[in-house]
C-alpha cells in the first residue's frame, strides 16, 4: 500500500507492506513501513530495483563462501593446507564477498537518459 494522508494510516498499518510519500503527514509516516524521501514515484521503482539487486548480491555471496568453505575445508582437514595459508584464503575469500557487496553502492544508468554517465553513486 502506497499512502500519505490520515485517511491512510489505518490500512498502512494493516497492509503487508506499506509505503508513505515524502509528503505524507506524520501519523502515515509512522504507521508506514518505509517512507519515500521525495514525492516522484519512481523513487518506489528504484527501491524494489535495488532490494533485487541486493537479493541476488546476497546469493552470490552466500554461494561463494559456502563453495570456499566446502572446498577448502577438506583440504585444511587433511593437513595438506597450512594455518597461515588458510588464513590468507579466508582473508581473500572474505575481501571478495566484500567487493562483491560493494556493487550495491552504484546504481545502473537509466535506459531513458543516453548521455547520463555509466553508474551514478546512491544517494545517501
Amino acid at each position: 500500500m502506497l499512502g500519505d494522508g490520515v485517511n491512510d494510516v489505518p490500512v498502512l498499518a494493516a497492509a503487508d507492506i506499506s509505503v508513505a510519500m515524502g509528503s505524507a503527514t506524520d501519523l502515515a509516516k509512522t504507521s508506514a513501513d518505509a517512507v519515500l524521501l521525495s514525492n516522484r514515484l519512481d523513487a518506489l521503482v528504484q527501491a524494489f530495483s535495488l532490494a533485487r539487486r541486493t537479493r541476488r548480491v546476497i546469493i552470490e555471496n552466500l554461494l561463494w563462501a559456502g563453495l570456499y568453505n566446502g572446498l577448502m575445508l577438506p583440504f585444511a582437514a587433511l593437513g595438506w593446507i597450512t594455518p597461515v595459508w588458510a588464513a590468507v584464503g579466508m582473508s581473500i575469500s572474505s575481501l571478495t564477498v566484500v567487493l562483491n557487496a560493494l556493487r550495491l553502492t552504484r546504481m545502473p544508468r537509466p535506459a531513458d537518459s543516453a548521455d547520463a554517465p555509466e553508474t551514478r553513486p546512491l544517494p545517501a
